[in-house]
């Protein structure tokens, strides 16, 4: 890999990282006992990198079960505000680790946990991305309409460019 596609890289993963800072609320989807895909939301727990992403959980819940026996899993990270989305998929985990749940805990999850983050039902999921992608629509946008205004002057026919950044993990 020559420097400059080093550089965007390193840039397209800043951007991913500071989005999912930004954005917060993951749809995490995982895969049920029936093989069918089970979604619900879920809040990534601070400094989330493409290495690792952390959530709390409950032992007893539904995903704790399915990413125990399935341990792929996507997430999806969402503003259509501003036309920004994140997909990632990776391998999930469940675990029991309290010095991790005492070093994310934070007052949103003791809404959840009262008995704080030695409660016997915290649990931790942790996402290992192997996969990333992002679209950032308004810069698209832009491309893609100078695309067809030179289509539309130059009386030429095609389909508008796409794309958006796209990387395996680790990189």
């Amino acid at each position: 890999m020559n420097s400059s596609a080093a550089t965007e890289l390193s840039g397209s993963v800043q951007n991913i990282e500071a989005l999912i800072r930004e954005l917060r609320i993951a749809i995490i989807t995982t895969v049920a006992e029936d093989g069918m895909l089970h979604t619900r939301p879920l809040a990534v727990q601070r400094h989330p990198t493409l290495d690792q992403l952390w959530f709390f959980t409950a032992a007893d819940s539904a995903k704790a079960e399915e990413i125990g026996s399935t341990h792929e899993v996507s997430l999806g990270f969402f503003d259509p505000k501003y036309e920004r989305y994140v997909a990632i998929s990776g391998t999930a985990q469940i675990l029991h680790d309290v010095a991790k749940a005492q070093e994310l805990w934070n007052p949103w999850v003791e809404v959840w946990f009262p008995g704080g983050p030695t409660d016997p039902m915290v649990r931790l999921v942790q996402v290992t991305p192997h996969r990333a992608e992002y679209w950032d629509g308004r810069s698209h946008r832009m491309s893609v309409l100078y695309q067809v205004a030179q289509v539309a002057l130059d009386g030429r026919s095609g389909r508008p460019e796409g794309g958006h950044p796209k990387m395996k993990l680790p990189l």
